[in-house]
């Protein structure tokens, strides 16, 4: 086998990989969020394309650039799919510190300090990620950023269902203290009430008094 053979053939090893990988990634994504993720779709549609020039191109090096084009279009696909999973869970995390803002959610849940600190430390991430410089098609580092992504998905994804099992629990924890504020509401309201109506009597006690 000739050396350009070879780079061909580890190079359509990887692509069938990745893309294989990506397209299970995509539909667990899809699953979670409950949308379709073009972006994805779209890099994987690329990759199609690059990949059909590249298989029909008899120079071999325009061969493998056609086909090292698909490969990172296929790593751009699975970060894109990765990506949008996590920032899917971070929305859900933030909305159940919301729902729970007014409890003491590590009663119920004794890791959840530590976890609120993985979350803080993917979103600095993601956020640090500009794809238009670190992941376009001139750069090597697509690994790199796949690799952190996909460790900060398996760091978020337990935390995230814990955050949904926790729910049950803390929402009795809710339910007592909305039904302890409204208790100290309406005794409130009673002792202002009964303030008022010793105030009143002894106003008329006064009265009576003074006309006696």
């Amino acid at each position: 086998m000739q050396e350009n053979d070879r780079i061909t053939n580890d190079t359509l090893e990887q692509i069938k990989k990745i893309f294989i990988e990506t397209e299970d990634q995509i539909k667990k994504s899809e699953r979670a969020t409950q949308q379709l993720h073009i972006p994805a779709i779209n890099e994987l549609r690329y990759a199609g394309h690059h990949l059909l020039k590249g298989l029909t191109n008899n120079h071999a090096s325009e061969r493998d650039e056609q086909l090292r084009r698909a490969l990172r279009h296929c790593q751009r696909a699975r970060y894109d799919a990765v990506e949008i999973l996590l920032w899917y869970y971070l929305g859900e995390f933030k909305k159940f510190q919301d729902d729970y803002r007014t409890v003491v959610i590590p009663q119920v849940w004794p890791e959840y300090l530590d976890d609120c600190q993985k979350f803080e430390n993917t979103k600095s991430i993601l956020e640090s990620v500009v794809k238009s410089e670190d992941i376009d098609d001139q750069t090597d580092n697509r690994v790199t950023l796949l690799n952190q992504t996909l460790e900060a998905n398996e760091q978020l994804a337990p935390i995230v269902t814990k955050a949904a099992v926790s729910r049950a629990e803390l929402n009795k924890q809710l339910e007592d203290k909305q039904a302890d504020e409204k208790r100290d509401r309406r005794n409130w309201l009673i002792g202002i009430f009964s303030l008022v109506l010793s105030a009143v009597g002894i106003l008329i006690a006064l009265i009576a008094l003074k006309q006696s």
